[in-house]
């Protein structure tokens, strides 16, 4: 947990924009997106506000294969990026 990656993977889904409110009361958006690596593994990505646009919701429905340099691995909730 906690470590840092670099992932291929193809977006198998996308939810829409929701709204969460931090600790210190401010409130932003996030995205959660499926994600399915090469091992057939499913796994949830977490986008947050600042990096929205880097992959916009359009981009669902073409199944789109991503690279992501620099994630970091979370266990909320279960193994998540």
């Amino acid at each position: 947990a906690n470590s840092i990656i670099d992932v291929i993977a193809v977006v198998t889904a996308m939810n829409e924009d929701t709204e969460v409110t931090t600790k210190a009361g401010q409130k932003i958006q996030k995205r959660d997106i499926t994600l399915l690596d090469d091992s057939q593994r499913a796994v949830n990505l977490t986008l947050w506000e600042q990096d929205l646009p880097r992959l916009p919701k359009t981009l669902a429905d073409t199944f789109p294969i991503i690279a992501l340099k620099g994630v970091r691995v979370s266990d909320f909730g279960g193994k998540s990026l």
